[in-house]
């Protein structure tokens, strides 16, 4: 279980625009990423992001479950741009090359 100072620092992350992806693809570790894709495209206009980061570092997994979370990342009307740390491959690289890559270097 999560500690309290361990939400806060999610719920940071969240405000933020940003949402990490650190797992093999189930549909399970997909479901918060499009919970989180889908809350922000229903937020209050105010708070509004203008473009969502989805941090990648996945070996891959389920192709069902990266089909889901593809298909409402292409349907979000704010754009989600992917960023990839350490491993990415298979269903996590399918999820990778379907946002728009955002390149740590530049």
């Amino acid at each position: 279980m999560a500690s309290e100072e361990t939400k806060k620092e999610v719920s940071g992350l969240s405000d933020a625009g940003v949402h990490l992806l650190m797992d093999d693809i189930s549909i399970n570790s997909v479901q918060s990423a499009i919970e989180w894709i889908l809350e922000s495209n229903f937020k209050n206009t105010e708070k509004k992001h203008k473009e969502l980061n989805l941090v990648i570092c996945s070996p891959g997994g389920d192709l069902s479950a990266a089909f889901a979370l593809i298909d409402v990342m292409r349907g979000s009307a704010i754009p989600v741009k992917t960023t990839g740390i350490g491993m990415i491959a298979s269903a996590g690289l399918l999820i990778f090359i379907s946002g728009i890559p955002n390149f740590l270097i530049e």
